[in-house]
Order: C-alpha cells, then sequence, then structure tokens
C-alpha cells in the first residue's frame, strides 16, 4: 500500500462551557456558552478586548473577575456596559474587594439574586428559560490567592456558597 499524507483538520469552534435553557423559541443558539476571565486590573482598560472575545466565543454569558482598578477611582457602571448585555455587578463601592460581574445576553431573562450572606466579591444571577420554572443559578465569585486575605473572608465565603446553593428552584 502507499502511504497517503494525512489532511490537516480545520480547526473547531469552541464548545459551549455549559447548556441552558432557551430564552425562547426564537434564540439563536440551541445551547448558551459562557465566557470567563480574571481581568486583573480595571474592566474599562479591556473592554475592547472583551468585545472581541464575546465575538470569537459567542458567549451569551460572560463572566469576569477582578475588574476594579487596583488604584484609582471606579468607573461609572454607564461605562462597562455592553450593547445587546445586561450587566450585573458585586457591590463594587466595597472596601477590600476587587469586583466581580456578570454579563447576560438580552435574549435570555434574568434576575440579580442577593442571598442572605456578607460575601461582597461575588454577583450571582437567575436565568430563565421559556417559563418561570426553567432557571439556573449563574455566580461569579472571586477569592483573594493571599493568606491573609484568605484566612479574613474564607468563612463568609463558604456560607456564601451553602445559602446560595439552597435556595428554592
Amino acid at each position: 500500500g502507499r502511504d497517503h499524507p494525512s489532511k490537516p483538520s480545520k480547526p473547531s469552534k469552541p464548545k459551549p462551557a455549559v447548556n441552558l435553557p432557551k430564552a425562547s423559541t426564537n434564540t439563536p443558539h440551541p445551547t448558551a456558552a459562557l465566557y470567563y476571565t480574571n481581568v486583573d486590573n480595571s474592566l474599562l482598560s479591556k473592554k475592547d478586548l472583551l468585545h472581541t472575545q464575546i465575538q470569537t466565543h459567542e458567549a451569551q454569558f460572560i463572566a469576569l473577575t477582578e475588574i476594579k482598578p487596583k488604584n484609582g477611582k471606579i468607573p461609572d457602571l454607564k461605562l462597562l456596559e455592553i450593547e445587546g448585555y445586561t450587566l450585573y455587578t458585586s457591590d463594587l463601592e466595597a472596601i477590600d474587594t476587587r469586583g466581580v460581574c456578570i454579563y447576560v445576553s438580552n435574549t435570555y431573562k434574568s434576575t440579580q439574586i442577593r442571598g442572605n450572606h456578607d460575601y461582597k466579591d461575588a454577583v450571582w444571577v437567575s436565568i430563565y428559560g421559556d417559563d418561570e420554572k426553567q432557571k439556573i443559578l449563574l455566580g461569579c465569585v472571586y477569592r483573594s490567592g493571599t493568606p491573609t486575605t484568605a484566612a479574613k473572608y474564607d468563612d463568609n465565603l463558604n456560607r456564601m456558597l451553602i445559602s446560595m446553593t439552597a435556595l428554592p428552584n
């Protein structure tokens, strides 16, 4: 037999990170893609890069951590908005936090959920399908890797996770 070199395969699109119920029968994506990244110092300065990533990954949900500038003023939330998405943020004014946010495509109905907890570097959103019974809870949480900060807030983090996962469906 004669050997034939194999053709290089075409790169495929990334698969969605999570499958979610469609918001309506008109939703263009049968599954939904979640895009996550750590911004590491000011979302405002990296917004153009974020737009490129959203288009590349066709993300309906974007979860970001460390969106606050390490030094300087917190930007006006209007500047962080992205057309076609609803923006949900943690308490960006809270001291000792880095800030997190979730963008949800406007093709989905969504609501921010505030649980019974004291952890400030988290945001939680309910995302609904065709009816109120089809929903998922999407959270974005930042936990500092420094031993001092982690020790200071880990109990609150654990209480928050227990509280949020115990919410009724």
